[in-house]
C-alpha cells in the first residue's frame, strides 16, 4: 500500500488534491468521475507518481534544494538572487494536471491509433476524426526537454525553471 507523506514523497495531500479537483472540475466531468472512483490508495499512487516526475533530477529547476537532505526538490534557493522558491497553488494544480495526463487512458488509446497512422474511423453510423495536431501536442511528441507535455510545463512550471523553451 502506498503511503503518501507530504514533503517526503508528495507535494500534495489527498485532501488538497480532492479540493483542487473539486474546485477545478465539475462533478460530472470525466476527470472528477475518474478521481472519485479511485480508492485513497490509488489516489496516493497517482500523486506520488506525478511528484516523482517533478522530483526527477533531469529537471532543471532554478537554484538548489534549501536543505540538501530534503526528499523533494522544493523548496529551492536561488543563491545568486537570494530568492526562495516554494510551490504555490498554481504549481499544485500543475501536479494535478500532470497526474491526470499520465492517467488518461482514452487519450492514450487515441494516441496509439494516431501513431499507427489512423486519422479517422467509422463504425456503423458513428465516425471519429482526430485533430492530430492537438493530440500530438499532448501525447505524441509535444514534450519539452524535461519530459513534461509542453502545455502543462509552460502553464504551471515554467516560472520555477531556467529552461528557455
Amino acid at each position: 500500500m502506498a503511503q503518501l507523506v507530504v514533503g517526503v514523497n508528495s507535494f500534495i495531500s489527498l485532501e488538497e488534491a480532492n479540493n483542487i479537483i473539486g474546485d477545478n472540475y465539475i462533478s460530472t466531468s470525466d476527470t472528477a468521475v475518474w478521481w472519485s472512483g479511485l480508492s485513497d490508495t490509488d489516489k496516493a499512487v497517482c500523486l506520488i507518481s506525478a511528484t516523482n516526475i517533478i522530483n526527477s533530477e533531469q529537471w532543471f529547476w532554478i537554484g538548489k534544494r534549501v536543505d540538501e537532505n530534503q526528499s523533494l526538490v522544493f523548496p529551492r534557493l536561488d543563491v545568486k538572487n537570494n530568492k526562495e522558491y516554494d510551490i504555490n497553488d498554481t504549481f499544485k494544480l500543475g501536479i494535478i494536471k500532470l497526474m491526470i495526463n499520465n492517467n488518461e487512458t482514452s487519450i492514450d488509446e487515441y494516441a496509439k491509433l494516431i501513431s499507427a497512422g489512423v486519422t479517422s474511423y467509422k463504425i456503423k453510423d458513428c465516425s471519429v476524426s482526430f485533430d492530430v495536431g492537438t493530440l500530438a501536442n499532448k501525447k505524441l511528441g509535444g514534450f519539452n526537454k524535461v519530459g513534461i507535455p509542453d502545455d502543462i510545463f509552460r502553464t504551471y512550471f515554467i516560472n520555477y525553471s531556467h529552461l528557455d523553451l
